[in-house]
């Protein structure tokens, strides 16, 4: 029991030695972490390109392992994509050939 007591002593001895390495961290990041999240940019841009090809047509003997992409079935809903207001404006906005009060 004695030493437990005094291995305890001695931890606690070292952590107050060095209570200001432990403490002055605790204090001082989170105003860091505010100053930054308060100087980064609220918004963010993002770009996707897609390339959509069936594997089969490109390379004959992958024709039995290839995954099918059922590109007919997907040519509708990629042409509504392209279609959608969403997409319009924010190609508008970014080539800057409408207002950013654009109505689409």
């Amino acid at each position: 029991m004695n030493e437990l007591k005094f291995r305890l002593i001695v931890i606690l001895s070292a952590a107050w030695r060095r209570r200001y390495i432990v403490v002055v961290p605790i204090l001082i990041l989170p105003i860091v972490g505010f100053a930054i999240g308060k100087l980064a940019p609220t918004t963010y841009h993002s770009h996707t390109s897609m390339l959509i090809q069936e594997t089969a047509k490109m390379n004959p003997f992958l024709e039995d392992i290839a995954v099918s992409t059922m590109l007919k079935d997907r040519l509708n809903a990629i042409r509504t994509l392209l279609k959608s207001r969403h997409v319009l404006r924010s190609v508008a906005l970014e080539e800057g050939s409408s207002p950013k009060t654009c109505p689409l």
